[in-house]
């Protein structure tokens, strides 16, 4: 990880990092003064156009990887596998990233949906299960 106190500092990023400091400087800067301008920045950020002008500038390496394939089963909001009809599997929750279909304009996050649906395939187990037991108790 790398600090710059303004852009002029992200020219002196090691060499042994294998980036050029200076390259990166002047994309910040053209990047800022589309954003600054209205133009549409390269890259492109549709979410956040705003420049990238209030120091510090933190250099951090990462590595991109696929955490989850944002396809899966489709779910209804109780976490129940639905058919191709959308009518529920009886018996089949998913949650996490077996799930598809949640996320439009930007990414939340696969925690988040193992969090929100593993609690409400939880419920929705529990509710079953009661229902079951009540049933079948009410028919002895």
């Amino acid at each position: 990880m790398g600090l710059a106190e303004d852009l002029d500092e992200l020219a002196y990023l090691p060499e042994e990092w294998g980036y050029r400091g200076d390259a990166v400087r002047d994309a910040v800067k053209l990047f800022n003064e589309h954003a600054a301008a209205g133009l549409e920045p390269s890259p492109g950020r549709k979410l956040d156009r705003l420049p990238l002008d209030e120091p510090p500038y933190y250099v951090i390496e990462a590595v991109p990887a696929i955490t989850f394939p944002f396809h899966g089963v489709r779910i209804d909001d109780r976490a129940r596998v639905l058919r191709g009809d959308g009518e529920p599997l009886p018996g089949l929750l998913a949650a996490g990233s077996d799930t598809g279909g949640l996320w439009n304009r930007a990414y939340a996050g696969g925690i988040a949906s193992a969090l929100v649906f593993g609690l409400t395939a939880a419920d929705t187990a529990t509710a079953t299960a009661t229902a079951t037991a009540t049933a079948s108790h009410a028919t002895d």
